[in-house]
Order: structure tokens, then C-alpha cells, then sequence
């Protein structure tokens, strides 16, 4: 059974509104926290060459849950691509949006632009549109 993203509605809302926009990383940052699961993936395009999500922006991060659905919403948001995807049964839009599974490295983002952390912000993704 796919994610149910009413969860979700309030904090995509919040993050549309940021006068700053948002990266990838946000979206899944704060979506794993509004689930409370999930883990968050990424890639650099130099290592994931065929991916076609964060080519232009030198990589990209979503959130995996239950092991089975990519949430990502920054890839909606911005490109107009599908909030969610199911790892089983639509790996062909997946490779290409995101290429090979062996290509993608589990990703510590500690904060977003709703909760930043105390630093200069050192997430590692890239501000759309800037």
C-alpha cells in the first residue's frame, strides 16, 4: 500500500512558502520527520551519471519508506515528476529519474530551512533556482 500523503500536506505546504524555496534535501528531511520513517538517499551526479533528477544541480537527495516508496517531493515540486514511486513496480521511470540503486548512498541531513541547524547550514544540496 503506497504512503498516504495527507501526512505530508502541512509541511510541503510550509516549505512551498519559504521565501527562499527549497533543495531536495529539505523536502526529504522534513518529510522523514513528518512520517517519522524513512531513510534519506542521494547521490553527486558525478557518481550517478545517468540520473536525470539533480544532473543540473551536481546531485539529489529523497526519502525511501518501508523500503519499498521514494517520496520526493522537491522532484514534483520543481520538475513535475510523480511525489511517489514504488521501488517494485515502476523501476523503469525509476532508474531513469534516478539511476542504478548501487548508485545511491544513504545521506545524514541534520536540518532544513524550516529547522536549521546551528551552522552555517552544511547540507549538502543545492538551493533551486540560485
Amino acid at each position: 500500500m503506497r504512503v498516504k500523503l495527507n501526512k505530508l500536506s502541512a509541511t510541503w505546504k510550509a516549505l512551498l512558502a519559504h521565501p527562499e524555496g527549497f533543495c531536495c534535501g529539505d523536502a526529504a528531511y522534513e518529510s522523514r520527520k513528518a512520517l517519522g520513517r524513512g531513510v534519506i538517499f542521494g547521490y553527486a551526479s558525478e557518481e550517478n551519471p545517468t540520473a536525470i533528477l539533480g544532473h543540473d544541480e551536481g546531485g539529489h537527495d529523497f526519502l525511501v519508506v518501508d523500503e519499498q516508496y521514494i517520496l520526493d517531493f522537491w522532484g514534483a515540486t520543481y520538475y513535475d515528476y510523480n511525489m511517489q514511486y514504488d521501488l517494485e513496480t515502476e523501476t523503469k521511470e525509476i532508474l531513469w529519474l534516478y539511476g542504478p540503486r548501487k548508485n545511491w548512498k544513504t545521506t545524514p541531513i541534520i536540518g532544513s530551512v524550516l529547522h536549521p541547524v546551528q551552522s552555517a547550514r552544511q547540507l549538502a544540496c543545492h538551493r533551486a533556482g540560485s
